[in-house]
């Protein structure tokens, strides 16, 4: 099936409706499909006829202008790439009329029998509080480890030596130019495992081995005045705005995440001392920042004078009945801050 003859079929609508129910069903988030779908619709966005029309030529111009933003700094490699990869994997769904994940590795069926159950045992050591994907990491590059001792034909632990070790950080360095800090990590880890069940007799100095920091594009800052400019937009004299006012100054003058800004509790903030405590989402670390006067005073006026009569304990609510908790879906706040035009805040 062509992408012309799907065209003639299915809307874009319809067609952006199969590929989000297609990636829910292959277990992708509900934040991930969000990102999908935004990018797409900026992209295949016809603003004169105030319509989605799909059209590849779209995509491409729209990559060759995402390339000049990455030269000048305004976005990252990183971003860029998976722009290009949401754009490839959309056309290929048209085209094909279903999804396929294209993997960039394909692991084996199953490591030698010398190694499976000490590959296992490691990963059943790893501590439980630590995040999925920081699992998923070290259960790659350890078993990477493991592969490659197979491929050199080493399939005794004790009949290796540090120069071995060496040696696989050097090849794994050809495929991991960004994340060699994760690989040393795993190892780390795994030696320390090694070491303790008795299965090697050394456990290398990793401290030597620290790689260099990633290279980090400095992405340009917005100017006071340009701020300003898009604070101006927010109209204040509403419930809605005085609330959507506060949000974005917090975020100015603390930093925060979205996630642990719509979770600003009433009790978090202390009046008398100008401080802001919290217990941030991502990282469960305690933070406390210091309450500047001007997020202090809009979070004051949205709080005496456009908060709804509300039993709930965070700060940010709808400003509709019930008054609940106001969700950071989509980040909404920030774009409010960073578009070129105001726009309410969801309250679905």
């Amino acid at each position: 099936m062509t992408t012309e003859s799907l065209q003639s079929q299915f809307t874009f609508t319809e067609m952006l409706q199969s590929y989000e129910q297609a990636l829910s069903q292959r277990s992708y988030s509900h934040l991930t499909i969000t990102y999908h779908v935004g990018i797409l619709k900026r992209i295949y966005n016809d603003p004169i006829n105030k319509q989605f029309t799909y059209s590849p030529r779209k995509s491409e111009i729209w990559l060759e202008k995402q390339r000049t933003r990455e030269v000048s700094g305004q976005i990252s490699h990183r971003y860029l790439v998976f722009m290009r990869t949401v754009i490839k994997q959309f056309e290929q769904f048209c085209k094909e009329g279903r999804l396929i994940i294209k993997r960039r590795y394909e692991r084996p069926a199953c490591l030698p029998g010398c190694f499976h159950s000490i590959y296992q045992e490691f990963l059943c050591s790893l501590p439980q509080n630590l995040a999925p994907a920081t699992i998923s990491l070290h259960e790659t590059n350890s078993r990477q480890f493991f592969e490659y001792l197979v491929k050199r034909s080493i399939l005794d632990l004790k009949l290796f030596g540090y120069e071995t070790v060496k040696e696989f950080l050097a090849d794994a360095a050809t495929h991991h130019r960004c994340s060699m800090d994760k690989v040393i990590q795993a190892l780390k880890l795994l030696f320390t495992f090694l070491l303790d069940r008795g299965y090697v007799v050394f456990n290398p100095d990793f401290s030597v081995m620290k790689p260099a920091y990633r290279r980090k594009p400095v992405l340009p800052h917005f100017t006071h005045d340009e701020v300003e400019s898009h604070l101006s937009l927010i109209d204040r004299s509403s419930a809605i705005g005085k609330r959507d006012y506060a949000v974005v100054l917090v975020a100015i003058y603390t930093g925060l995440r979205s996630s642990d800004v719509f979770n600003l509790r009433l009790n978090n903030i202390d009046w008398r001392k100008h401080e802001i405590r919290i217990t941030q989402k991502k990282t469960g670390n305690v933070l406390c920042l210091p309450l500047s006067p001007e997020a202090g005073n809009a979070l004051a006026d949205y709080i005496l004078n456009g908060r709804p009569s509300s039993a709930e304990e965070y700060v940010f609510v709808k400003c509709v009945a019930p008054y609940t908790k106001l969700s950071s879906k989509g980040e909404s706040a920030y774009r409010s801050l960073l578009g070129c035009t105001w726009y309410p805040l969801s309250e679905s």
